[in-house]
């Protein structure tokens, strides 16, 4: 993943979100391919971000604090906070020529979905900014598993809500592949990025699959939406828990389909959850 024209190994690069779970993979994109990056978080010391990276303090949620890291960038990779009007501003006056947004395949497939919504807004204030852009939508992440995490510490038995829902998972490193293609390559302005993994898989056949990956006998048991909006709660908000909810339980075929986008930017199959479920183990083991 070279530096191509317009963009070059003079070019400075900045990520948003750094320490999240697409951008923190971004960084080693960018370390791998030679390129100078920033790397903007709330805690940067905390994040333990690599060391050939530029760390930078900021909150989006304050678009003041971005000022200082944006000096002298040609490319930013956004992420979505509510005060995209502001940011896409300040960088515009700071030279920014293309902006990466991150935004959600739910736009696509859910419109009326608050995260669709939320993200639909951010995507029409980077349209009205000026400058060049590049759309990124995944599909839900294979992180998301992370959740049957303490069951699983805890005993053999999986619980989750919609055990007929099958959906295309996608790895959060082959979402931050295309964003750092899309930032590093030519022809990415004014493309949308729809992505999913290979394959479609329910809630059990999930569960199956981390049986195989950890060798051990588990269990899946169906609780409602309610019960699981409880076991979110701790550590999202109510309003993103119903939103995250809705959207599984929402479900259709679209949502279902599964697309090559992936591999047409990277030139790279997307990793199966088996995959990643193997790379992620020891999470799941204690």
């Amino acid at each position: 993943m070279g530096p191509v024209a317009p963009y070059s190994v003079e070019s400075m690069f900045l990520v948003t979100g750094a320490s999240g779970r697409v951008g923190r993979h971004m960084l080693d994109g960018f370390r791998e391919a030679g390129l100078a990056v920033r790397a903007v978080s709330r805690d940067p010391d905390g994040a333990s971000l690599p060391e050939d990276t530029e760390p930078y303090r900021a909150d989006l949620t304050r678009p003041d604090s971005l000022a200082a890291a944006l000096r002298g960038v040609e490319v930013l990779h956004l992420i979505v906070s509510g005060a995209e009007v502001p940011i896409l501003e300040l960088a515009r006056r700071a030279g920014v020529r293309h902006v990466v947004l991150l935004s959600s395949r739910l736009v696509d497939t859910q419109p009326a979905n608050v995260l669709a919504l939320r993200h639909l807004r951010a995507e029409e204030a980077v349209r009205a900014s000026g400058l060049s852009w590049t759309f990124v939508r995944p599909v839900q992440y294979n992180s998301n598993a992370l959740r049957y995490a303490q069951d699983l510490r805890e005993g053999s038995v999986v619980r989750a809500p919609f055990p007929k829902t099958a959906l295309p998972l996608i790895d959060p490193a082959d979402v931050a592949a295309v964003a750092v293609t899309a930032m590093t390559g030519e022809n990415h302005g004014g493309q949308i990025y729809s992505l999913t993994g290979p394959e479609a898989l329910t809630p059990p056949q999930q569960v199956a699959t981390l049986a195989a990956v950890l060798g051990r006998e588990l269990t899946f048991e169906e609780i409602g939406p309610q019960q699981a909006r409880e076991r979110m709660e701790p550590d999202v908000s109510w309003v993103l828990a119903d939103a995250v909810l809705d959207a599984v339980g929402g479900s259709s075929d679209v949502d279902a389909e599964i697309l090559p986008g992936v591999e047409n930017v990277t030139g790279k199959p997307p990793r199966t959850f088996g995959q990643w479920a193997w790379d992620h183990r020891a999470h799941f083991s204690g």
